[in-house]
């Protein structure tokens, strides 16, 4: 598994991600009771070094979740590309209240990721149309 560098990281190029994924709590802060360990939530954007999305329920910083990101290829032309399946453990770094009512944005560092799981990431990113 490649770690990464947290100087690094704040130099990665964020880009749109409006993919579903299914994401997982592995530690629980004890600030809040919940009864939910897994949900499905909505991408927002995403980075080698971290990803954002929606969800219903609020994390807490620091808490340890398990991400699951269905990738479908952007490029229209790839119709015989299969999806790829991103798994990775991260770390919340902050949560806040959505624009739209009763969901949350969530930012979370990746703590790991495997090496073909980056280099498939960073393509991604590399690739994504920018105009």
């Amino acid at each position: 598994m490649e770690e990464i560098d947290a100087k690094e990281r704040r130099l990665y190029l964020r880009v749109p991600m409006p993919l579903e994924m299914e994401v997982f709590l592995l530690s629980d802060s004890g600030k809040t009771k919940r009864n939910i360990t897994s949900q499905q939530c909505q991408g927002r954007d995403i980075s080698k070094g971290g990803v954002s999305f929606f969800a219903n329920i609020q994390y807490q910083p620091d808490e340890l979740l398990r991400l699951r990101i269905s990738f479908n290829p952007h490029d229209l032309s790839q119709k015989n590309s299969s999806a790829k399946l991103l798994k990775v453990m991260g770390k919340v770094m902050w949560c806040r209240k959505s624009e739209e009512e009763n969901r949350f944005v969530t930012g979370v560092e990746f703590l790991n990721i495997y090496e073909d799981d980056f280099h498939y990431l960073r393509e991604y990113v590399k690739s994504y149309p920018t105009s």
